[in-house]
């Protein structure tokens, strides 16, 4: 099978590219959306991020990718915690969203689950944060759920809208992600 990556930041990218590699994946990187898009559609998955540069912007190189290739799975691996742009990045085309610091087999997992059931979308199983926490991360606070985050665990659906999962609650052997509505 076959992966594009396309990341700006080299050594992340050559770490996970080097994992599923010796997870039996071919990975091609690339380093700017305009090197990626035109090599996406011969691939089984892409893997991006939402800041890598290129004359692209990289939810539009998404949105592109999603148009050229419908069934193509595409994950985001990012450090990018402005909430509008994880949603546009859902909404140009996304199936899943994962978040820095990500383990590699994190990822491997996001990579095998896209590919092998198709269409799936996944998001984060916690619900955001509220931004006055965020603006507290920054000062030097903990995140809420931070050790929660870096956890793999498939959640099912919340029960009830905005109910959040108790920590603990979830496997740790698969990613911190539940199904989109």
């Amino acid at each position: 099978m076959s992966l594009l990556f396309v990341h700006t930041d080299s050594d992340d990218r050559a770490m996970y590219a080097e994992y599923l590699r010796a997870e039996g994946f071919a990975v091609e990187e690339k380093s700017t959306t305009d090197e990626g898009l035109p090599i996406a559609d011969g691939t089984d998955a892409v893997i991006t991020g939402l800041m890598v540069p290129g004359a692209i912007d990289p939810v539009e190189y998404i949105r592109r990718v999603r148009a050229q290739s419908p069934g193509l799975p595409i994950i985001v691996v990012t450090a990018c915690v402005m909430d509008d742009r994880i949603e546009r990045a859902y909404g140009a085309g996304a199936n899943v969203v994962l978040m820095k610091p990500c383990l590699p087999d994190t990822l491997l997992l996001a990579v095998q689950t896209t590919i092998e059931k198709g269409d799936v979308r996944l998001s984060p199983a916690r619900s955001r944060r509220a931004s006055g926490q965020r603006r507290a991360h920054a000062r030097g606070g903990r995140r809420a759920g931070e050790e929660e985050l870096n956890q793999a665990s498939v959640a099912p659906p919340d029960p009830r809208p905005g109910q959040v999962p108790a920590p603990g609650s979830t496997p740790a052997s698969v990613p911190a992600v539940r199904e989109r509505p």
